[in-house]
């Protein structure tokens, strides 16, 4: 991987780079399209909207903290409205025209890629964590206590180990006058 390709990531869609890595124009990127997508309407550009507004939400799917992130729909959905705004026109005749050819295929292409952002969503959610940081302060300061207990039993008995074995290996002239036992 080059130093570039964040940049590509971010800035450029996988639609408007070549095969050989050449970056193209949007009249040579739409043969990368779905076939209902076309430079000379607005679908073009709904679609490449979707598209980075669906980067933008896995992206912050994937750098949530906490549950409460992902509890405000517009952090893992793409609305209509948005993508509507965002290109210019009004969100009724882009996904609900009888007279466009691609209303109906932009409608199922928004719906499919917000269903796979709440799957993303669950998935986030339901991950079971580890750590120290998804346990209780119950839970932590119980476990504080248990240790703290066995180290103090073990030091106890080492200590006493430690006597024994002293008390043992000293001569028996050594012990009468220490008046050891």
């Amino acid at each position: 991987m080059s130093e570039y390709d964040d940049y590509i990531d971010i800035f450029l869609d996988e639609s408007s780079i070549k095969e050989d890595g050449a970056i193209c124009s949007t009249k040579d990127a739409v043969a990368f399209y779905p076939d209902w997508v076309s430079a000379g309407n607005v679908s073009v550009h709904a679609y490449n909207e979707i598209e980075n507004l669906k980067k933008v939400r896995m992206r912050s799917i994937a750098i949530s903290k906490s549950k409460s992130d992902l509890n405000k729909k517009s952090n893992y959905q793409i609305s209509k409205a948005e993508v509507a705004r965002a290109i210019g026109v009004k969100p009724q005749p882009l996904f609900h025209s009888d007279t466009t050819t691609y209303s109906e295929k932009l409608l199922i292409f928004i719906n499919d890629v917000n269903l796979e952002l709440v799957e993303k969503r669950e998935l986030k959610l339901n991950r079971s964590k580890n750590g120290i940081s998804s346990r209780t302060k119950e839970d932590i300061v119980s476990g504080f206590k248990k240790q703290n207990k066995t180290l103090i039993e073990q030091k106890e008995s080492m200590i006493d180990e430690l006597y024994k074995k002293f008390k043992a290996e000293l001569s028996f002239d050594v012990k009468a006058k220490l008046k050891i036992r």
